[in-house]
């Protein structure tokens, strides 16, 4: 059986294949045999050449490279990148990344701010709200650079008789093409559109970042090119509301349902727009009578420190008392039974005690048995009531009044010659024996030596 064989591309196609055919060409002599043989080949320490084929240039050059140096080129890749790198690795740029970058502004404005908006659009729905931030504004930026590049005047324009000298010397211009022409005023015309949409987007997604006053000002924006579109109106609502703006809220809402009366998500925003303002009209009114609440009792707890002749006065440093507070039994009643907070002082031990509520009726010795003995007292000098003397300073801190322990609290109290600091009643309490030299010492210490 005959074989057929395959012709190259490059055959001779001006062959006769119905000839006869060629004949093989003739062999070359054979050299006379000779009875010594060659010398052998020195052994030679270079490799025999491969017979391997050569690799591509972009094979070649990473065929050596360890796997980590190959992960780490791929690293700087754009397409199997894991994590950003702006470097080529070695400090300088990395050219792949730039070219991708620049292809974010190839193509008409119009063309790259709608490309801008698309990616933000894909950031958006992947709740990557600052990254679709930044790409609404840059598609914002581009349209903005072109309306100015649009409005600039031209020497044309501000003084027709100016031609340049290929105007009046060169050939006429070339027609452009109507294509061209009419592609351009098409995206002209919707740029409006396409501008009123990266306002509204930006505004969405500062929402979600609580950024309401950026959502305000995008709304405007978007408001003032197109007045009849509900959607501004809709997300300037819902940053008002946020912000506690009900009435310009209501009013925003109203003005969105004016345009899309059967929009669901208006009515809904409408809705809880109304419930948060009874809500907060509700918590005003309880606090207003809060407030007058407190006015009244603070103005029948003067009258009943009036009427008992109590001094009372105030420090711009008050301390914490907590839920202890001088105060009427019936707060609306300035004849009813007062109560005060009172501190116990120990000035030799540097120890006190504070009692919330002292009735006015108790005696001084009354309030005494309720602290003592104290359970820091070692040597046992405030075991007994009957051992100690208490002692109050004058209105002013100018002197010291001893008190009785079977005197009551009201008694000493309206006397004239004490005073209540910042609502509260101070004593000291100090052991008999020891009462002379810290007297003398209180008096030194105010500069009331000798007096």
């Amino acid at each position: 059986m005959g074989q057929i064989e395959e012709l190259p591309d490059d055959f001779d196609t001006s062959v006769n294949l119905n000839g006869a055919p060629p004949s093989p060409p003739s062999a070359p002599p054979a050299a006379p045999p000779s009875s010594t043989k060659p010398p052998p080949e020195p052994p030679s320490d270079d490799a025999p050449p491969s017979t391997a084929p050569a690799l591509p240039p972009s094979l070649a050059e990473i065929h050596d490279r360890s796997s980590a140096e190959l992960l780490e080129m791929m690293n700087r890749t754009p397409l199997f990148m894991t994590e950003l790198d702006e470097t080529d690795g070695a400090g300088g740029e990395n050219v792949d990344l730039e070219a991708l970058k620049a292809l974010a502004w190839d193509g008409t404005p119009f063309e790259v701010a709608d490309n801008f908006r698309d990616q933000g659009n894909e950031c958006f729905r992947a709740s990557k709200w600052r990254d679709a931030v930044e790409f609404y504004e840059k598609g914002l930026a581009v349209l903005r650079q072109e309306s100015v590049k649009r409005d600039a005047p031209t020497a044309e324009t501000l003084n027709p008789s100016i031609t340049s000298p290929e105007e009046t010397s060169g050939p006429p211009h070339p027609p452009s093409s109507n294509n061209d022409n009419s592609s351009t005023v098409d995206e002209a015309a919707r740029i409006p559109a396409l501008t009123t949409s990266l306002h509204l987007n930006l505004a969405a997604t500062n929402l979600h970042l609580r950024n309401y006053r950026r959502v305000l000002t995008s709304c405007a924006s978007a408001i003032a090119l197109s007045p009849n579109n509900p959607k501004p109106y809709y997300r300037s609502a819902q940053a008002l509301l946020s912000l506690s703006r009900l009435p310009a809220a209501a009013d925003a809402v109203r003005r969105a349902s004016g345009l899309a009366p059967a929009d669901p998500a208006i009515a809904t925003l409408a809705k809880k727009i109304e419930t948060r303002a009874a809500e907060l009209s509700a918590q005003d009114r309880a606090r207003q009578e809060r407030e007058a609440r407190v006015r009244r009792e603070r103005r029948v707890l003067g009258l009943a420190l009036k009427a008992r002749r109590v001094q009372f006065r105030t420090t711009s440093n008050p301390p914490d008392l907590e839920d202890a507070a001088l105060q009427l039994q019936d707060k609306a009643d300035p004849a009813s039974l007062l109560t005060y907070p009172l501190l116990l002082l120990y000035p030799l031990h540097a120890q006190s005690d504070f009692l919330k509520a002292v009735r006015e009726t108790e005696t001084v010795g009354e309030v005494l048995e309720t602290a003592l003995p104290a359970p820091w007292d070692g040597p046992g000098e405030y075991a007994r009531v009957e051992g100690v003397e208490c002692y109050m300073e004058t209105v002013g801190g100018k002197g010291l009044v001893k008190v009785g322990r079977k005197v009551g609290v009201a008694t000493v109290l309206g006397g004239g010659k004490v005073e209540v600091v910042d609502g509260v009643v101070s004593v000291f309490v100090l052991p008999k024996a020891r009462v002379a030299a810290w007297i003398a010492e209180w008096k030194r210490r105010r500069g009331l030596a000798g007096s």
